[in-house]
């Protein structure tokens, strides 16, 4: 991939929230609200599985549907938790080498079906050795959260382009606008690029938005 010219000063933003640090009670509240989600769910996987007697074809139909609510609502909280202890600075990244094109990858393949059912495909384009140090988890959410933006704002039937570079992530789609930085997306990436160091930055230029990440430059030299 060709190196990118640096994007003129008028047609960049860099995503910094600057919101005040959450009371230090959210944290344990959301860690609450997800054990909550988490029994609710067992519970409704114990009623699948029938252990409390056979279920019509109706009822299975509610299950479904119930799950299909429960499980986006879990990783929302997981989501607001990461954002919420990073913002308190009581977030300890696991740090390890990191290969991003896998993280890449497992976020192409986690969205597919999201992507397939709005008629967005996700095309991943990967150059050579993309190696920094990080957490593997904390960069999965991040990455997963500006690929969910780009699913709610790209145009339909057009391609979501994923790029993995030596230096960094990046996400192209169709589009006029910089999306609006309230979106959790947006948040929960803000929130780990900080506490990875690294650096988030969106531009729009000639109906393409850009939505990049750039790992610390002494991590990913230190992973080469």
């Amino acid at each position: 991939m060709a190196s990118r010219p640096p994007l003129a000063q008028a047609e960049t933003v860099v995503l910094r929230l600057h919101q005040p640090v959450p009371d230090e009670a959210l944290p344990a509240a959301l860690s609450s609200a997800s054990v909550l989600l988490e029994t609710t769910l067992s519970h409704l996987q114990l009623v699948r599985d029938e252990d409390l007697g056979p279920l019509t074809p109706d009822q299975l139909r509610f299950l479904a549907v119930a799950e299909q609510h429960a499980i986006p609502l879990g990783q929302v909280v997981e989501d607001l938790q990461l954002v919420a202890l990073s913002r308190g600075g009581s977030l300890e990244p696991e740090w390890d080498a990191v290969e991003l094109a896998d993280l890449a990858r497992s976020a192409v393949g986690e969205l597919a079906g999201a992507a397939a059912t709005r008629g967005k495909p996700i095309e991943l384009r990967v150059e050579g050795q993309c190696r920094t140090v990080g957490d593997s988890r904390l960069l999965g959410r991040l990455l997963s959260g500006l690929l969910s933006v780009a699913l709610d704002e790209g145009a339909p039937r057009l391609p979501i382009v994923l790029s993995v570079e030596g230096d960094g992530l990046e996400i192209e789609y169709p589009g006029e606008s910089l999306p609006d930085t309230t979106r959790l997306g947006l948040v929960v990436a803000d929130a780990l690029s900080s506490a990875l160091g690294g650096r988030l930055v969106a531009a729009v230029s000639e109906g393409t938005v850009t939505l990049r990440f750039d790992p610390p430059v002494e991590a990913a030299h230190a992973a080469a």
